[in-house]
C-alpha cells in the first residue's frame, strides 16, 4: 500500500488527518461521523478500485487467474490501532510473480 493510500485508510477510519500530513492538515477530526471501517477502506483501494476501472475480473483481489500485482505490508492493517494505520511500513511489492523488497 503506497504511503498516500495508508494515510487515506487512516483518514477514512479515524476521520483525522495525520499531524505529519503532507497536505498540512492539523490532525484534527474533520468529520469523524463519516469514518468507514478498515475493511471498507481496504476494499476501496483494491477490489472497488478495480471495479471502477471495470477490471474486477482481472485484478483487485488475489484469486486464481487474476493479475497478482500487490503491495506487501510489514503489519496487518486489521490488527493495528486505527491511529497506527498511517505508520505501517511497506515491505515491498510483488509484480508478475517477482518479489521486490524495499531497500531501507
Amino acid at each position: 500500500m503506497p504511503r498516500e493510500r495508508a494515510r487515506g485508510v487512516h483518514r477514512s477510519e479515524t476521520g483525522k488527518a495525520s499531524p505529519r500530513d503532507n497536505e498540512g492538515q492539523s490532525g484534527r477530526a474533520a468529520r469523524p461521523d463519516l469514518g468507514i471501517s478498515v475493511d471498507e477502506a481496504m476494499r476501496a483501494i483494491t477490489i472497488n478500485a478495480a471495479y471502477s476501472w471495470r477490471m474486477e475480473k482481472d485484478l483487485g483481489s488475489i484469486e486464481p487467474n487474476k493479475i497478482a500485482n500487490f503491495t506487501v505490508l510489514d503489519e496487518d492493517p486489521y490488527e493495528v490501532a486505527p491511529m497506527h494505520l498511517k505508520d505501517i511500513k511497506l515491505w515491498g511489492t510483488v509484480f508478475e510473480g517477482d518479489k521486490f523488497p524495499i531497500q531501507h
